[in-house]
């Protein structure tokens, strides 16, 4: 895979976000970022309703999907980490939840519209670093107290080969989950980052989902952290935690396990 490094040229808050991505317990803003090829990319950043130290939380969907995707999750782990019983007091994290380049509003690309159906193998390239970017922007804001040692991402699908990838180009993560990652996505290829990756990590497949599956035995070879969850079915990335109570549970749990 061609190698390829973006800088950020314009970093630009654009407003208070309405939208239903998190709840009262978070105060969510919508992030634009101009990388230096023209993409305008969006995230949503949230911050806890405390003033403490912690960890960020950041959220990549599948293809053809947005952050919107994580609602149902972002649901479910509020209600977890209010509940001091289950969440043992954990706090609540910072949360960064991405359109990938081609998705959602990031799809103006200096005069024209980029959408992931007629992107290169070249556009897909650049998605680490776009993410890349995204955590660097919230990590510079010293107004935020993350602990930019404890990141966690949870990726679907590409997202998922683009988690992983992360390792490669910056330090900090400490988990990985991967929701039906494939050996090789529009050219996005996580063995090699896999391999290297010394946090914990844990991949999420359906077993009716051919490729993945396969794919997901395969890449959980490579790395003795990483743990390996088969679900019967064919749902592919968040389907699986969307559709599945004990999925979404158990990743969550897996989040505020013990590092």
């Amino acid at each position: 895979m061609k190698t390829l490094r973006l800088s950020v040229l314009l970093v630009v808050i654009i407003m208070l976000n309405s939208s239903t991505l998190l709840s009262s317990e978070w105060e969510t803003i919508e992030i634009k970022i101009t990388t230096s090829d023209g993409l305008d990319l969006y995230s949503w950043f949230s911050k806890p309703d405390h003033n403490k130290k912690a960890p960020l939380l950041v959220l990549l969907p599948m293809m053809n999907h947005t952050h919107k995707s994580y609602d149902p999750f972002l649901s479910i782990l509020k209600q977890y980490l209010d509940n001091d019983t289950l969440s043992h007091n954990n706090i609540m994290p910072y949360l960064l939840a991405l359109d990938l380049r081609g998705h959602g509003k990031s799809t103006k690309f200096n005069d024209s519209i980029l959408v992931w159906e007629n992107m290169t193998g070249d556009d897909f390239a650049l998605y680490p670093y776009d993410v890349k970017n995204s955590i660097n922007r919230v990590l510079s804001d010293s107004t935020n107290k993350i602990n930019s040692e404890d990141i966690m991402v949870v990726g679907a699908s590409i997202g998922s080969n683009t988690a992983i990838m992360l390792n490669e180009h910056m330090n900090g993560l400490t988990k990985v989950a991967m929701l039906s990652p494939g050996e090789n996505y529009r050219d996005l290829q996580p063995a090699k980052a896999l391999e290297s990756y010394n946090g914990d990590c844990i991949i999420y497949a359906g077993k009716a989902d051919t490729y993945s599956y396969t794919s997901s035995v395969n890449l959980s070879k490579l790395n003795k952290k990483c743990e390996l969850k088969v679900y019967e079915g064919k749902d592919h990335g968040t389907d699986i935690i969307n559709n599945d109570p004990e999925a979404i549970n158990y990743l969550i749990e897996w989040l505020y396990k013990e590092k």
